[in-house]
């Protein structure tokens, strides 16, 4: 009888130690990501379908010729807004289960929703690279910076 305190407490502990293992493994991916610095993203993007934008190092960003995100405006007017060109701002941010990237955030003349995002990820993971949109994925367009843009 003296014997089962000892089993049950080896085995709570033999998986404390196995869940312990578990956590270190699923953060490891995480800690091993490169640090995304201002110099990954500041400067001018250019993309492969004529949209063009621009994140500054004091946090503001343009946008010219961007596709939209869709669920910034009703269906009916989706059509007619699917373009920003205008001012934002931005920030690192990962969206869920996507590369490293930022957010940006711009004003939209929709009074339902007067603040719209967009995601930008960097393809593959790799912040040298190029970026796409995650909601204009179907349409395929992707920007990389210029060298002399930067």
């Amino acid at each position: 009888m003296k014997k089962r305190p000892v089993i049950l407490l080896s085995l709570a502990l033999l998986l404390f130690t196995a869940g312990a293992a578990g956590l270190s493994i699923t953060q490891s991916g995480d800690e091993n990501d490169r640090k995304i610095v201002n110099a990954d993203i500041v400067g001018i993007w250019v993309g492969s379908k004529g949209g063009k934008f621009e994140i500054r190092e004091d946090g503001k960003a343009a946008l010219n010729g961007i596709k939209q995100n869709p669920s910034c405006f009703p269906p009916e007017d989706a059509k007619s807004q699917e373009l920003a060109t205008g001012e934002g701002v931005w920030e690192f941010a990962r969206y869920p289960d996507e590369s490293p990237g930022v957010r940006i955030d711009y004003r939209v003349p929709n009074p339902q929703s007067p603040v719209c995002n967009i995601w930008a990820v960097w393809v593959g993971g790799d912040p040298s690279g190029e970026i796409h949109l995650l909601h204009d994925v179907a349409r395929g367009e992707r920007f990389s910076r210029p060298s002399n843009a930067r």
